[in-house]
Protein backbone atom coordinates (compact mmCIF):
# COMPACT_ATOMS: atom_id res chain seq x y z
CA UNK A 1 0.00 0.00 0.00
CA UNK A 2 2.97 2.36 0.23
CA UNK A 3 6.38 3.09 -1.21
CA UNK A 4 9.68 3.73 0.62
CA UNK A 5 10.05 7.36 1.71
CA UNK A 6 12.64 8.19 -0.94
CA UNK A 7 10.83 6.60 -3.90
CA UNK A 8 9.51 8.77 -6.73
CA UNK A 9 5.73 8.38 -6.99
CA UNK A 10 3.51 9.36 -9.91
CA UNK A 11 0.94 11.82 -8.54
CA UNK A 12 -0.99 12.42 -11.74
CA UNK A 13 -0.93 14.20 -15.07
CA UNK A 14 -2.55 16.93 -17.15
CA UNK A 15 -3.27 17.01 -20.88
CA UNK A 16 -2.61 20.35 -22.56
CA UNK A 17 -4.24 20.77 -25.97
CA UNK A 18 -2.04 22.75 -28.35
CA UNK A 19 -4.66 23.78 -30.91
CA UNK A 20 -4.16 27.50 -30.21
CA UNK A 21 -0.41 27.18 -30.70
CA UNK A 22 -1.03 25.89 -34.23
CA UNK A 23 -2.43 29.37 -34.98
CA UNK A 24 0.43 31.12 -33.13
CA UNK A 25 -1.92 32.00 -30.28
CA UNK A 26 -0.72 31.54 -26.71
CA UNK A 27 -2.08 28.79 -24.44
CA UNK A 28 -2.63 29.55 -20.77
CA UNK A 29 -4.45 27.04 -18.58
CA UNK A 30 -5.01 25.95 -15.00
CA UNK A 31 -5.74 22.24 -15.35
CA UNK A 32 -6.91 19.53 -12.98
CA UNK A 33 -4.20 16.97 -12.20
CA UNK A 34 -5.73 13.49 -12.36
CA UNK A 35 -4.25 10.19 -11.21
CA UNK A 36 -4.49 6.88 -13.07
CA UNK A 37 -7.95 6.29 -11.57
CA UNK A 38 -9.26 9.66 -12.75
CA UNK A 39 -9.26 11.23 -9.29
CA UNK A 40 -8.36 14.91 -8.98
CA UNK A 41 -5.03 15.56 -7.23
CA UNK A 42 -4.75 19.35 -7.48
CA UNK A 43 -4.28 21.87 -10.29
CA UNK A 44 -1.33 22.81 -12.50
CA UNK A 45 -0.81 26.19 -14.19
CA UNK A 46 0.82 25.95 -17.62
CA UNK A 47 1.40 28.23 -20.58
CA UNK A 48 2.79 27.98 -24.09
CA UNK A 49 3.68 31.22 -25.81
CA UNK A 50 4.73 31.56 -29.49
CA UNK A 51 7.83 33.74 -29.78
CA UNK A 52 10.90 34.60 -31.86
CA UNK A 53 14.09 32.54 -31.91
CA UNK A 54 15.38 34.76 -29.10
CA UNK A 55 12.26 34.32 -26.99
CA UNK A 56 10.65 37.67 -27.78
CA UNK A 57 6.86 37.77 -27.90
CA UNK A 58 5.20 37.93 -31.30
CA UNK A 59 2.81 40.67 -32.37
CA UNK A 60 -0.90 39.87 -32.65
CA UNK A 61 -0.60 40.33 -36.41
CA UNK A 62 1.75 37.34 -36.59
CA UNK A 63 -1.01 34.78 -36.01
CA UNK A 64 -1.96 32.48 -38.92
CA UNK A 65 -5.48 31.80 -40.16
CA UNK A 66 -4.60 28.25 -41.21
CA UNK A 67 -2.01 26.06 -39.43
CA UNK A 68 -0.86 24.83 -42.86
CA UNK A 69 0.70 28.27 -43.30
CA UNK A 70 3.35 27.21 -40.78
CA UNK A 71 4.69 24.42 -43.01
CA UNK A 72 8.22 25.25 -44.12
CA UNK A 73 8.46 28.16 -41.68
CA UNK A 74 10.32 28.26 -38.37
CA UNK A 75 8.39 27.90 -35.13
CA UNK A 76 9.51 28.91 -31.66
CA UNK A 77 7.55 28.82 -28.41
CA UNK A 78 8.14 28.90 -24.69
CA UNK A 79 6.70 26.16 -22.50
CA UNK A 80 6.02 27.28 -18.95
CA UNK A 81 4.87 25.51 -15.80
CA UNK A 82 4.26 28.16 -13.18
CA UNK A 83 2.90 26.32 -10.15
CA UNK A 84 0.70 23.58 -8.73
CA UNK A 85 -2.01 23.98 -6.11
CA UNK A 86 -3.59 21.49 -3.74
CA UNK A 87 -1.35 18.47 -4.24
CA UNK A 88 -2.01 15.49 -1.92
CA UNK A 89 -1.08 16.25 1.69
CA UNK A 90 1.21 13.20 1.90
CA UNK A 91 3.73 15.18 -0.17
CA UNK A 92 3.77 18.15 2.23
CA UNK A 93 7.01 16.93 3.84
CA UNK A 94 8.56 15.64 0.63
CA UNK A 95 9.16 17.21 -2.78
CA UNK A 96 7.46 17.36 -6.17
CA UNK A 97 8.42 18.05 -9.78
CA UNK A 98 6.95 17.83 -13.30
CA UNK A 99 8.25 16.29 -16.51
CA UNK A 100 7.04 16.20 -20.09
CA UNK A 101 8.07 15.54 -23.69
CA UNK A 102 7.28 17.86 -26.60
CA UNK A 103 6.62 16.30 -30.02
CA UNK A 104 9.41 13.83 -30.82
CA UNK A 105 11.68 14.54 -27.85
CA UNK A 106 13.58 11.45 -26.71
CA UNK A 107 14.28 12.83 -23.23
CA UNK A 108 11.98 14.42 -20.69
CA UNK A 109 12.13 18.11 -19.85
CA UNK A 110 11.93 18.48 -16.08
CA UNK A 111 11.11 21.28 -13.67
CA UNK A 112 13.03 21.91 -10.48
CA UNK A 113 12.05 19.82 -7.46
CA UNK A 114 10.24 21.92 -4.86
CA UNK A 115 10.29 20.74 -1.27
CA UNK A 116 7.97 20.83 1.73
CA UNK A 117 4.80 22.25 0.17
CA UNK A 118 1.64 21.06 -1.56
CA UNK A 119 1.46 24.42 -3.40
CA UNK A 120 4.83 24.44 -5.20
CA UNK A 121 6.07 27.32 -7.35
CA UNK A 122 7.95 25.62 -10.18
CA UNK A 123 8.64 28.79 -12.23
CA UNK A 124 9.74 26.60 -15.14
CA UNK A 125 10.17 27.92 -18.68
CA UNK A 126 11.91 26.37 -21.68
CA UNK A 127 12.28 27.55 -25.27
CA UNK A 128 11.49 25.07 -28.06
CA UNK A 129 12.57 25.75 -31.65
CA UNK A 130 11.70 24.02 -34.92
CA UNK A 131 13.70 25.40 -37.91
CA UNK A 132 11.25 24.07 -40.51
CA UNK A 133 7.71 23.05 -39.60
CA UNK A 134 6.44 19.85 -41.22
CA UNK A 135 2.87 18.66 -41.78
CA UNK A 136 3.50 16.04 -39.10
CA UNK A 137 4.29 18.79 -36.58
CA UNK A 138 1.19 20.74 -37.61
CA UNK A 139 -0.93 17.60 -37.12
CA UNK A 140 0.65 17.09 -33.69
CA UNK A 141 -0.17 20.64 -32.60
CA UNK A 142 -3.69 20.40 -33.97
CA UNK A 143 -4.73 17.08 -32.45
CA UNK A 144 -2.30 15.67 -29.88
CA UNK A 145 -2.32 16.84 -26.25
CA UNK A 146 0.94 17.51 -24.45
CA UNK A 147 1.09 15.33 -21.34
CA UNK A 148 2.70 16.79 -18.23
CA UNK A 149 3.35 14.26 -15.47
CA UNK A 150 3.53 15.36 -11.85
CA UNK A 151 5.81 13.30 -9.60
CA UNK A 152 6.67 13.41 -5.94
CA UNK A 153 8.79 11.99 -3.14
CA UNK A 154 6.73 11.49 -0.02
CA UNK A 155 9.35 12.09 2.65
CA UNK A 156 8.07 11.11 6.09
CA UNK A 157 4.46 12.13 5.53
CA UNK A 158 3.16 8.73 4.37
CA UNK A 159 4.90 6.84 7.15
CA UNK A 160 3.03 8.99 9.68
CA UNK A 161 -0.21 8.46 7.77
CA UNK A 162 -0.12 4.62 7.96
CA UNK A 163 1.56 4.30 11.35
CA UNK A 164 -0.69 2.51 13.84
CA UNK A 165 -3.26 1.42 11.21
CA UNK A 166 -4.13 -2.25 10.83
CA UNK A 167 -4.13 -4.07 7.50
CA UNK A 168 -7.95 -4.07 7.67
CA UNK A 169 -8.01 -0.28 8.06
CA UNK A 170 -5.57 0.21 5.20
CA UNK A 171 -7.68 -2.03 2.95
CA UNK A 172 -10.80 -0.03 3.85
CA UNK A 173 -9.01 3.20 2.87
CA UNK A 174 -8.04 1.66 -0.46
CA UNK A 175 -11.64 0.48 -1.10
CA UNK A 176 -12.93 4.00 -0.47
CA UNK A 177 -10.46 5.33 -3.02
CA UNK A 178 -11.54 2.71 -5.55
CA UNK A 179 -15.19 3.71 -5.16
CA UNK A 180 -14.39 6.95 -6.95
CA UNK A 181 -12.43 5.24 -9.74
CA UNK A 182 -12.72 7.13 -12.99
CA UNK A 183 -14.27 10.22 -11.38
CA UNK A 184 -12.85 13.68 -10.92
CA UNK A 185 -13.37 15.87 -7.85
CA UNK A 186 -16.88 16.82 -9.04
CA UNK A 187 -17.97 13.22 -9.63
CA UNK A 188 -17.75 13.53 -13.41
CA UNK A 189 -16.11 10.68 -15.37
CA UNK A 190 -12.59 11.75 -16.34
CA UNK A 191 -13.17 10.90 -20.01
CA UNK A 192 -16.18 13.23 -20.11
CA UNK A 193 -14.23 16.04 -18.47
CA UNK A 194 -11.46 15.58 -21.04
CA UNK A 195 -13.94 15.92 -23.91
CA UNK A 196 -15.51 19.02 -22.37
CA UNK A 197 -12.08 20.59 -21.91
CA UNK A 198 -11.14 19.81 -25.52
CA UNK A 199 -14.34 21.46 -26.76
CA UNK A 200 -13.67 24.52 -24.59
CA UNK A 201 -10.15 24.80 -26.03
CA UNK A 202 -11.52 24.67 -29.58
CA UNK A 203 -14.17 27.30 -28.79
CA UNK A 204 -11.67 29.60 -27.08
CA UNK A 205 -9.23 29.20 -29.96
CA UNK A 206 -11.95 30.13 -32.47
CA UNK A 207 -12.93 33.15 -30.39
CA UNK A 208 -9.33 34.35 -30.16
CA UNK A 209 -8.82 33.85 -33.89
CA UNK A 210 -11.85 35.99 -34.66
CA UNK A 211 -10.72 38.73 -32.25
CA UNK A 212 -7.22 38.82 -33.72
CA UNK A 213 -8.54 38.75 -37.28
CA UNK A 214 -10.76 41.75 -36.55
CA UNK A 215 -7.83 43.68 -35.06
CA UNK A 216 -5.70 42.78 -38.07
CA UNK A 217 -8.35 44.24 -40.43
CA UNK A 218 -8.67 47.51 -38.52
Amino acid sequence: FWEPDDSEVAIGSVHVYLTSLAYLIEVEESLAITDYKGNSCGHLAVHLVPCSAKGQLLDDDDFVEDPAELIGQSLHFKMGIQYARGLPSKFSKGETFCKYKVYMDENFSTTSSIKSTINPEYKHEKLFSFPSVTKQLVDYLSSTPLVVDVWGVQGTALKKGVEGKSTKELMAIERNKNNSRGMNSKGVPASVSEEIYKMQVEMNTFKRRMEMKERKLQ
